[in-house]
């Protein structure tokens, strides 16, 4: 499935505001039926335009879009039942349900659509510490950095913010690979591949002082609390490359469901997402007549790049109590080990766990006479979930029933497989969720099953209050991912 984001509630993002420089380089490729993960397709979507459109290919399991065609009421009042005056489709509202395995990248999309706000830094160069020490033409495969503070290992990605402001973009930010390793230090000389560039050098040219970044990129996600909401974005619910794929608008994200199965040892980490948005004409169908490449997924779909795999199975979480202090003292994991009495580190097996992010959201429409939704407003964001947690003996379970009660807790999950490549070489991408604030509403009873202590949590959730007063209500919770793509 190819997705685009909105600038505004209906209205596609075109140039790099979707995906800043990720069709250019090694996660897109930039001809008319993009074969990357990211392309720029051009007259893509409902009502088609010239401009070119950044979409993300994002692989799905399963998916389901409904339109719900609510009958369009009239209020005039001609002396007959009102609601025979005009029997046509009237909201164009659609229901949708993705199945998604969790991807580094591609889930930091639905991430991003679900909470709304990122903050991102990279492994190097993050807030400007990485210029340009001369410019560089378009096709070239190497550039001088002024200071480079970390080493650079052969495979990390390197990000053309084309600006000199920090955190800012340019016109033409783009992508490459590093290609020789190179060592920390004043004016360094940095080689690379990959680009979109001829001889995978990059595709623009880049002047003195432009900021670069290495990756990977750490994201950490918060939900948004502002009457604007969540970020809204389009879909095509692709049948096979016809011309008569399916559009939908104004998607966005009313509740995302996090999973990590243990009761299927083969099953990845999946995520299912529900969206709500608008079709885009009564039938909810469009022919592409004026779209040059016919379908944006004709021609063998898009191609994930070798970092795009899902958590290798039997990969389940390790869960931190109290990641701000203050936790239980007499809880050990520090070795991905079994749990032992007298250890001091705050860490347990969390061998599955399910999460619930709900944004409620609803589409609201202008006036009774208006066909359509005209945005979408969120009534309030929850995060609620369950568990089953693993001890070694029940001396540890009561020492954490007894203090882990309102704590601060992170779960966190890796990929298994070293998929991304830092500064000191291959690594994992991560994703940690952070509940500020942590309370068990309800317990099963604790089971002894192969020498171990099984407890499973029925129902716990994100609170606005409790000891971690510092950021409660405002923000229930963060999301950290660390991937190959720098900006949303």
């Amino acid at each position: 499935m190819r997705a685009a984001r909105e600038s505004s509630y209906g209205v596609v993002a075109t140039g790099n505001a979707a995906f800043p420089g990720a069709p250019n380089g090694p996660l897109g490729a930039t001809i008319a039926v993009p074969t990357g993960m990211v392309g720029t397709p051009a007259l893509w979507g409902p009502g088609a335009g010239t401009a070119l459109v950044n979409t993300m290919g994002l692989p799905v399991t399963s998916k389901e879009v409904d339109p719900m065609h609510a009958r369009h009421f009239s209020p005039m009042i001609l002396g007959r039942r009102y609601e025979d005056i005009s029997v046509v489709p009237g909201r164009r509202q659609v229901n949708a349900t993705f199945n998604v395995p969790v991807t580094p990248d591609a889930f930091g999309f639905w991430l991003f659509m679900t909470l709304g706000a990122d903050a991102v830094t990279a492994t190097t160069g993050n807030g400007g510490a990485c210029a340009l020490n001369a410019l560089i033409a378009a096709n070239a495969t190497s550039m001088v950095i002024t200071t480079l503070a970390n080493n650079l290992s052969v495979g990390q990605r390197i990000f053309f913010r084309d600006t000199t402001s920090v955190g800012g973009l340019g016109t033409n930010p783009e992508y490459a690979t590093v290609s020789v390793a190179a060592s920390s230090g004043a004016t360094v000389t940095v080689n690379f591949n990959g680009g979109a560039g001829t001889a995978g050098g990059v595709k623009f040219g880049h002047a003195i002082s432009t900021l670069v970044e290495f990756g990977p990129w750490t994201h950490t996600f918060t939900p948004v609390n502002t009457p604007a909401g969540t970020p809204s974005f389009q879909i095509e619910d692709n049948e096979g490359g016809i011309p008569t794929s399916k559009f939908f608008t104004g998607m966005v994200i009313d509740s995302m469901d996090l999973s990590m199965p243990i009761e299927k040892d083969a099953d990845p980490f999946v995520a299912t997402v529900k969206a709500i948005g608008t079709s885009v004409n009564p039938s909810g169908s469009q022919t592409n007549t004026n779209n040059t490449i016919a379908s944006p997924n004709v021609g063998g779909a898009f191609q994930l790049p070798v970092e795009e795999v899902p958590t290798v199975p039997g990969n389940f979480a390790t869960f931190s109590a109290s990641p701000t202090g203050g936790g239980p003292s007499n809880v050990d994991a520090t070795n991905l080990n079994p749990v032992t009495a007298g250890g001091v580190a705050p860490k347990i097996y969390v061998p599955d766990f399910k999460v619930n992010l709900t944004n409620k959201a609803q589409l609201a429409k202008a006036q009774n006479s208006s066909p359509d939704p005209y945005a979408a407003i969120f009534t309030n964001f929850a995060c609620r979930g369950t568990m089953e947690t693993l001890f070694e003996d029940y001396s540890v379970f009561y020492d954490y029933v007894r203090t882990q009660l309102w704590q601060g807790t992170q779960l966190v999950v890796n990929w298994g497989a070293q998929n991304l490549v830092g500064t000191t070489g291959a690594q994992s991408s991560v994703f940690t969720l952070n509940i500020f604030n942590f309370a068990i509403e309800k317990t099963g009873k604790s089971a002894s099953k192969s020498e171990l202590v099984y407890f499973p949590v029925d129902a716990w959730r994100a609170v606005d209050n409790g000891p971690n007063t510092a950021k409660n209500f405002t923000t229930l919770l963060s999301a950290v991912l660390t991937n190959n793509v720098a900006a949303y």
